[in-house]
């Protein structure tokens, strides 16, 4: 099953990705997605709120695949700026 996103939720979502073009940090999207498609034990109030800690206690909803879910999980960890660590070889 895909999960449906309302237009509303598509255009808010079409927004953050056009703003992830432009700064080249794409975290935002996938934790709109996660946000929208995960079960999590304690409560997050808004796609912003999401973190990799809240997603290790989260699950699909029901109706998300599980590799998909997982997928976008990864998506998220990899293009977080905030977890990359920069090293530079000499």
């Amino acid at each position: 099953m895909v999960y449906p996103f309302t237009q509303t939720e598509l255009d808010e979502l079409e927004s953050i990705r056009s703003s992830a073009e432009v700064s080249g940090d794409y975290s935002s999207v996938y934790k709109y997605i996660l946000f929208h498609t995960s079960e999590f034990s304690t409560p997050v109030a808004t796609y912003q709120d999401v973190t990799l800690s809240d997603l290790e206690q989260a699950e699909p909803i029901d109706g998300v695949g599980n590799s998909v879910w997982l997928w976008a999980r990864g998506a998220y960890q990899v293009n977080d700026v905030k977890t990359k660590k920069i090293i530079t070889f000499i």
